[in-house]
């Protein structure tokens, strides 16, 4: 898998590699990258303490003064207010008894396939909880930008809404970078916060006085979410699942969405449901042409008004429209 950088800054693959010279963590990132089209995107920074990252957020900005011949030019100075983020700590361990691994051929590539499951599975429960994660319902989870105040209303700034009730769905469009939105790992982590470790041959003690031999692997995710500059994250809500043309995704609030990020620019996520909806409408359009030897024209890359758009399926059609 070819590396990805935003701009000048470091996805968490070119992150890996520069932490791990033996090549382990960088394998652990791209397959990472490779379950879930989030973490191929998102901009990874070190944070500046061990167990938490500090930023400045500002609020204002100072407007100047028009002013005559001898008057007076009015102090200003801009507000900000400074937000800590805590790093929160995903792990898991793989467990295969030893004598599965003694009748197999294989038992190392045996091994890899089923801890290669463990950071497939790694990545989806990271995701899930990048958009849904309620410190309220576990406080030892990230905190899910859908439950943050900037994006949880249909009244928020950042927020459109589609108009669906009960059963919804949401899109996301995210400008990653330093100053931005972007990941942090632990300060001075020689592995970019993630790892998998190989425990080798252990003694389990599955109940009191029951013991048998397994190979235990452990793996690690330490990360934050640090949304510095709330206006690059745009949520369009409350779209219905159902292809009736009612309360679909409508691209004209993709295009207010866009226009409301101060770059113009990003990644727009959303499931395949949504997705769907967005390819029958592209195909809907009276200017389409599809040539005579290709009807139903050609598998492609998605894009919006030039942002890419990419797949995340643990954003759910299920969520409770705001």
């Amino acid at each position: 898998m070819a590396t990805q950088t935003t701009g000048t800054y470091f996805t968490l693959i070119e992150t890996a590699r520069r932490h791990d010279p033996d090549g382990n963590i960088a394998k652990i990132a791209e397959v990472l990258t490779q379950k879930n089209q989030l973490l191929e995107d998102a901009v990874f920074v070190e944070a500046n303490n061990l167990t938490s990252h500090m930023y400045t957020q500002r609020l204002t900005e100072p407007s100047g003064s028009w002013v005559n011949i001898n008057e007076h030019v009015s102090i200003e100075a801009s507000r900000t207010k400074q937000l800590v983020e805590p790093i929160r700590m995903l792990e898991s361990y793989s467990r295969i008894d030893e004598r599965i691994l003694e009748i197999e051929s294989n038992p190392g590539a045996f091994r890899s396939t089923e801890d290669m499951s463990f950071v497939a599975g790694l990545a989806k429960t990271f995701a899930e909880s990048f958009f849904y994660g309620a410190s309220s319902d576990d406080p030892s989870e990230i905190i899910g930008i859908s439950n943050r105040s900037e994006w949880d209303a249909a009244a928020d700034i950042n927020v459109l809404d589609a108009g669906g009730s009960s059963k919804t769905s949401s899109v996301w469009i995210i400008d990653w970078g330093v100053d931005t939105v972007h990941l942090v790992y632990p300060k001075g982590s020689k592995t970019a916060g993630i790892a998998m470790e190989d425990l080798g041959r252990n003694l389990v003690n599955e109940t009191a006085g029951s013991l048998f031999t397994a190979y235990v692997t452990r793996f690690k995710m330490h990360t934050g979410v640090v949304p510095r500059d709330p206006r690059c994250i745009q949520r369009i809500c409350s779209i219905d699942p159902a292809q009736d043309d009612t309360y679909d995704l409508d691209t004209d609030d993709l295009v207010g969405a866009i226009v409301k990020m101060p770059e113009q620019k990003g990644i727009i996520y959303m499931n395949k449901t949504i997705l769907s909806q967005l390819l029958i409408d592209a195909k809907d359009k009276t200017n389409v042409q599809y040539p005579p030897d290709d009807p139903w024209g050609r598998r492609f890359r998605v894009d919006f008004m030039g942002l890419p758009v990419k797949i995340v399926e643990q954003l759910t059609s299920t969520e409770t429209a705001l």
